[in-house]
């Protein structure tokens, strides 16, 4: 597994599984070596930086989502903790915790209604991963 980002309070994490993904990796999971499991977007990619907001969360919370039983922003505020954010700029990472980017109306946010919208099978086998990975729950 690829490192991603060294965290104070949950140690190295690791990019397990891309979800979505474009020229960079969109959505994606990370675990760290407890085996916690954390869902990750990309809220901001452009001149100013890059922006992940992270969660620490649950294998079958994932599938939910993965299942459009529950949107990406659910699974972030609803279905997540320890609310990280990101910033990636000048060659630097800045991880701050609880700030105003997990709030209602930021911007940094998916849309409410920002479902997964998978075709029939598109993530069978990241289903059955989650669903049968030995994570711990939160």
């Amino acid at each position: 597994m690829k490192e991603f980002i060294k965290l104070d309070k949950y140690g190295q994490l690791y990019i397990d599984r891309v979800l979505f993904e474009s020229y960079f990796p969109i959505i994606f999971t990370c675990v760290n070596d407890n085996n916690e499991i954390f869902i990750c977007v990309c809220c901001q990619n452009n001149e100013k930086g890059c922006k992940w907001l992270i969660g620490k969360t649950s294998g079958i919370s994932i599938v939910r989502m993965l299942r459009d039983e529950i949107t990406i922003r659910q699974l972030l505020l609803e279905y997540s903790t320890g609310k990280i954010s990101v910033d990636y700029v000048e060659n630097e990472y800045v991880v701050a915790y609880n700030n105003s980017d997990w709030n209602g109306n930021s911007s940094y946010l998916p849309k409410e209604d920002s479902f997964i919208y998978a075709e029939d099978g598109e993530f069978e086998d990241e289903i059955i991963y989650f669903s049968s990975a030995d994570y711990v729950v939160l």
